[in-house]
């Protein structure tokens, strides 16, 4: 291999527009025999810039650099970003790429910049990378059906409940990954046992309040589960909390302790408020007839 291919980006939850640059960036790098390497951030840079601006995220640090990976990435750089790498010049950034990783090439998106001196254009990156002996690849920009597809629209869309159209966009299912704790036990009492989900990465965006049809995978066999996102308003507590409980089909077993992932395959219907625990039991058997006629 004769270098290093690397872009720098955020690259949140890994939507089709980040796949259709990493398919760009294992290219070019197969045609001049490169290695790829992804420069990215455990936290959003705005947690430094606007911390009351910083957004909930669709991934993880670790399920990112498993997305990455899974997309043909040799390497991932996970960095921390902080107030001294923000006031870093681009020359400095770049030099600190080439010096620390081996960056040789750098390929960079229509909207990528980075450095303190956000005026540069295009060419003043080509130029800085020439004179750090850094080659600076221009990317093509990404439209699906005319709109810009972005990290952002798709956060709104998962907070907004639009299941459908999220999996559209990141070409996958959206998850949530977390332990089994111990919760009320109400669902027991009524037929419908649930899991209770406490999540793993407490800065992942959770969709809005809901019953939702996910899939998940305990001990090598995927089940259907029907998941409710929400506050419980049927039964009324004096501290009502936000939770998000699993009722997974056809398992027969605790799974306190365990972690496991839902992965979100459509929104069923608003979270209700019912007269009586006999209609709360009559909408879930309604609830559960259309999650059992999903597919896997």
């Amino acid at each position: 291999m004769g270098g290093t291919l690397a872009t720098v980006g955020m690259f949140d939850g890994l939507h089709s527009g980040h796949r259709f640059l990493l398919d760009f960036i294992c290219r070019e790098a197969k045609a001049e025999g490169l290695l790829t390497t992804v420069v990215t951030f455990a936290n959003h840079p705005l947690s430094v810039v606007r911390p009351h601006d910083t957004p909930r995220l669709l991934s993880s640090p670790d399920e990112k650099k498993q997305l990455l990976t899974g997309a043909g990435i040799d390497n991932v750089v996970m960095l921390k970003f902080t107030p001294e790498l923000r006031n870093m010049t681009a020359r400095q950034f770049i030099e600190m790429l080439r010096d620390n990783y081996g960056i040789t090439h750098l390929a960079m998106g229509f909207n990528n910049s980075f450095g303190n001196d956000r005026s540069l254009t295009f060419d003043d990156f080509h130029r800085i990378g020439q004179e750090a002996g850094v080659k600076i690849i221009a990317m093509p920009e990404y439209r699906d059906h005319g709109h810009r597809v972005s990290s952002s629209v798709v956060r709104r869309l998962v907070s907004a409940g639009d299941i459908n159209s999220v999996t559209t966009m990141l070409g996958r299912r959206y998850s949530l990954t977390g332990e089994v704790v111990h919760g009320r036990r109400v669902g027991h009492t009524i037929g419908f046992p649930t899991a209770n989900i406490n999540p793993s990465f407490p800065l992942k965006i959770i969709p809005a309040n809901g019953v939702y049809t996910a899939i998940t995978n305990i001990d090598g066999k995927t089940y259907r589960a029907m998941v409710n996102i929400g506050m419980r308003p049927t039964f009324e507590s004096e501290t009502p909390s936000m939770s998000i409980e699993a009722h997974i089909d056809g398992l027969d077993r605790e799974l306190y302790g365990s972690t496991i992932t839902l992965e979100f395959t459509s929104r069923l219907r608003n979270e209700m408020k019912f007269n009586s625990v006999d209609e709360l039991k009559s909408q879930l058997s309604v609830d559960l007839k259309a999650l059992r006629a999903i597919p896997f």
